[in-house]
């Protein structure tokens, strides 16, 4: 199980919120560079989950933490780890390399800065670099449900070829629960060390992934299924607490 140490963003919303799920991959990997990958190595490249803007109902700003959860941790941040994209890393990694007959690196590399030139100055002697770079982590109130409150979570996939920083892939994916009927309270997201919350974070990371597999694996059914826990579990949540 993922810890649940998560960087979070808890900021207003201006209006009523809608679902704003955006999904693109530009460019698609070409035949020649599948080919090129066969044989090749691969080495994952992760970042510093976003800065949080933390700031509740009534406008207060915390540097700590919220809603029971770090929002920065030292070892997270330096470190890339302790968030949703650790599932990209566990799962999609291992499917590029595997499908793609390349060998992955044992262990990630740690890039601060998000330009390609920047994933292309990684150490290492891979010849190709697998980018997860979390760009969005939130938890917002419903504006006009101001008891219950709403998760997005956003992550860029792309592999670079480390020599040249030329990019042969990128897909962005961003996805919140704002049209799911099961929001749950500030409460309930904090309870059990914020495992609803870590939960419903690390459901929308599997399904960013198995978009981005969609577009980018040759064989995107091979891909494991999210965990029981993980299919929907703002619905289990409705189940267990519904409302009078």
């Amino acid at each position: 199980m993922l810890s649940r140490c998560l960087i979070v963003i808890l900021c207003l919303a201006a209006g009523g919120a809608t679902a704003r799920d955006k999904f693109s991959s530009r460019p698609l990997l070409s035949d020649d560079d599948a080919i090129w990958l066969a044989g090749s190595s691969i080495a994952v490249v992760r970042h510093p989950a976003p800065r949080p803007r933390v700031q509740t109902i009534t406008g207060s700003i915390f540097a700590g933490g919220v809603i029971g959860l770090t929002s920065i941790n030292k070892a997270s941040h330096e470190t890339a780890r302790n968030e949703p994209s650790d599932i990209l890393e566990q799962r999609l990694a291992p499917a590029v390399a595997g499908q793609f007959g390349a060998t992955l690196a044992p262990q990630p590399l740690f890039v601060k800065g998000s330009e390609w030139k920047d994933v292309a100055a990684a150490p290492t002697d891979a010849a190709y670099l697998l980018d997860l770079h979390t760009t969005r982590l939130a938890v917002e109130y419903r504006r006009n449900l101001q008891n219950e409150y709403w998760v997005g979570y956003g992550v860029r996939v792309a592999l670079v070829e480390r020599a040249t920083a030329r990019l042969m892939f990128v897909s962005n994916c961003y996805t919140d629960t704002v049209d799911h009927p099961g929001s749950p309270r500030l409460k309930d997201l904090e309870e059990n060390g914020s495992r609803l919350l870590g939960d419903v974070m690390d459901s929308l990371a599997w399904k960013c992934m198995q978009k981005i597999a969609g577009d980018l694996l040759p064989k995107p059914d091979d891909l494991p299924r999210p965990p029981r826990n993980l299919v929907d579990p703002l619905a289990d949540y409705a189940r267990a607490n519904p409302r009078e």
